[in-house]
């Protein structure tokens, strides 16, 4: 049987996490997200559990003035947004 995964609006994910709905799309536009934000009817944005999680750590790591580029899970992905990671960004 087959997970049930909680849905979450875009707001509802920036209410919990202490951040606007212009930084939850500033983040995805930045792949700082661990996966595509996946759509929803209308093409609404869609957020899990993990996603929410995984912005606490962001804002974490946010918190200690680590460069939006160092941030980023998927970089060095052969050609995937984001590349190698500058230290000094």
């Amino acid at each position: 049987m087959a997970e049930i995964t909680p849905r979450l609006s875009i707001g509802q994910v920036a209410e919990r996490a202490g951040l606007s709905v212009h930084a939850l799309r500033f983040y995805e536009n930045e792949d700082l997200f661990l996966t595509p934000v996946r759509r929803g009817v209308g093409g609404r944005r869609v957020y899990g559990e993990d996603d929410a999680a995984w912005l606490t750590v962001c804002i974490i790591l946010r918190a200690s003035d680590m460069p939006v580029p160092v941030r980023r899970p998927r970089q060095g992905r052969g050609g995937q947004r984001g590349g190698a990671a500058r230290a000094d960004a």
